[in-house]
């Protein structure tokens, strides 16, 4: 049997690496298609009015039930839980909230938390003009309440 010289074997690593699995890049895995966003809020009904912002107290039931990112508010009439959206009608500025306190009066129509005052750019002024709507949120796909 003849023996190779190394210059052979050198070509013959190089051939048999290259009869391997395929080391090269390999073609990008399709991302899987993006989600569907949710469909927007219906309004199920509208109101007007001046709202006011205060600082919801540190331990307070409010602050307990409200959602992590402090966009909550309160309102005279409307269930506990329910969503709204406050638009500012002088800056046409809006925020969505969830109703987790009772209002004191008539006026002001709605009382936001100090995080929504910011969004709707009120914590100077302290109040503004606002439309009120309470939205209707349409459950994601899957996740509908069961019948």
């Amino acid at each position: 049997m003849t023996s190779l010289r190394p210059a052979a074997w050198i070509c013959l690593t190089f051939m048999l690496q290259s009869c391997g699995p395929d080391s090269g890049p390999q073609p990008a895995a399709a991302s899987p298609p993006a989600p569907k966003p949710a469909a927007p809020p219906t309004v199920v009904s509208k109101e007007e009015g001046t709202a006011t912002w205060y600082k919801v107290p540190d331990g307070s039931l409010a602050k307990r039930r409200g959602p992590d990112s402090g966009l909550t508010a309160a309102h005279r009439d409307l269930p506990i839980g329910t969503e709204v959206r406050v638009t500012n009608e002088e800056n046409h500025q809006s925020v969505e909230v969830e109703i987790t306190d009772r209002g004191i009066g008539r006026d002001p129509v709605i009382d936001v938390s100090k995080v929504a005052a910011a969004e709707l750019g009120i914590v100077k002024e302290g109040e503004a003009p606002v439309l009120v709507e309470v939205l209707e949120k349409t459950p994601a796909p899957g996740n509908s309440p069961a019948r």
